[in-house]
């Protein structure tokens, strides 16, 4: 079986429970055998690809036959996470454990179609740049390809497309703009190939975070680290909503600040906000405080 050794790109892994270390179990191998097949039982020729880390994250890569059928010898480790996925349909995920010597598993891989539609704000204008992902309610993957999460971003009229989302599973779509909060459309469901007129809302401005770095004499300092961290408890999002990754990057931010020592961090959430700085490897000071909904918050670190 043809095998290939390839680096994943992806936007990260979404589950705790992905985080396994990555440890040969004393050279042994595990022999993988199984079929992959589409939602209606034909088979589908595609890959696999057997996933080890982090903190490295590298996969090998097989193919199947033209009958979805492999038969395959990978290294065992005490986790794997084995993807199945081919052009034209949204990929399926196992993870095992290899203590066993042989294992058979099975894919059923869901087709794909394309949802276009459009990002506004609240007042009905159009949103350019902003970034439009997919999420499914209820599911949690180990590990999520770029071109199957979304990560697409609408154009100077607002106007975006995704190219693959589930055929036939509720989906949502998030969206996020720079100075405004995540918006999530209703639960959708795409019953054929393609799906448009999608609209995605940004009705609530973000709030706006200063920040100005200094040492001990108050002079600027440039190129410091800064991490925020925004509770969001002011704004009303579902539980599954705070959970996704469209929300998590707006309540969480890294950054340096700039040649006179400030950052200014926007479309933050309102509530407790949690900022760090220091110097490059240095100690860092930390401060929490309220941001409050459409106020800016203005915090000044001296940093030895």
């Amino acid at each position: 079986m043809l095998e290939s050794r390839m680096l994943l790109r992806i936007i990260g892994f979404l589950s705790p429970a992905a985080f396994f270390w990555s440890a040969n179990v004393e050279g042994k191998t595990l022999k993988l055998t199984g079929r992959v097949i589409a939602a209606d039982g034909n088979p589908v020729a595609g890959d696999l690809q057997v996933v080890t880390g982090p903190p490295s994250v590298r996969a090998r890569s097989f193919w199947t036959d033209s009958q979805g059928r492999f038969s395959i010898n990978v290294e065992a480790e005490p986790r794997l996470l084995v993807v199945a996925k081919a052009a034209g349909y949204i990929s399926a995920e196992r993870e095992i454990a290899s203590a066993g010597q042989e294992l058979s598993l099975d894919f059923v891989l869901q087709p794909a179609g394309q949802v276009s539609g459009r990002v506004v704000d609240d007042n009905g204008r159009q949103v350019a740049g902003a970034l439009v992902r997919v999420h499914y309610p209820g599911e949690f993957r180990r590990l999520v390809f770029d071109q199957e999460a979304g990560n697409v971003r609408s154009d100077d009229l607002g106007y975006f497309t995704v190219p693959a989302v589930a055929q036939g599973r509720p989906f949502v779509l998030a969206a996020s703009g720079e100075d405004r909060l995540p918006g999530f459309t209703a639960p959708l469901t795409l019953t054929g190939v393609a799906m448009q007129g999608v609209l995605v809302t940004l009705s609530r401005a973000g709030q706006r975070v200063r920040i100005k770095v200094v040492d001990w004499a108050g002079a600027p300092v440039p190129e410091a680290t800064l991490r925020l961290q925004a509770s969001g408890e002011s704004e009303p999002y579902t539980a599954e909503q705070r959970q996704t990754r469209t929300v998590f990057e707006a309540a969480n931010r890294l950054a340096r600040t700039g040649v006179d020592g400030s950052v200014e961090f926007r479309g933050v959430p309102a509530g407790t906000v949690t900022v760090a700085a220091g110097r490059p490897g240095g100690r860092l000071v930390k401060q929490e405080a309220l941001l409050e909904r459409a106020r800016t918050l203005e915090l000044t670190f001296r940093v030895p």
